[in-house]
């Protein structure tokens, strides 16, 4: 039934996130969520998305990193950063 639209993940360590952009995405896109990058990580490497969308900041790795990986799995996957702070160096 999913398979007209396109597929999300969400990442990210704080559930109340997750719930939200499920809840604001699942209209329009197939959404699916992890709450670690190393879980999202295994998601990718077993599911096709054709977006990825990650926190900057998580407990094992930042979302720079996670989503440098995640391009390495999946160069299709467009990917966008998502972040709550104002640590623009850090994201740069």
């Amino acid at each position: 039934p999913h398979a007209s639209r396109g597929r999300v993940l969400c990442v990210d360590d704080e559930p109340n996130i997750l719930r939200a952009l499920s809840w604001l995405l699942r209209k329009e896109f197939h959404v699916v969520t992890a709450q670690s990058a190393l879980e999202g990580l295994e998601l990718i490497k077993t599911g096709d998305f054709d977006v990825v969308v990650s926190d900057q900041r998580m407990p094992e790795m930042s979302g720079v990193e996670f989503l440098n990986e995640v391009k390495a799995i999946a160069p299709r996957a467009m990917r966008i950063l998502l972040t709550g702070y104002s640590d623009m160096e850090a994201v740069i």
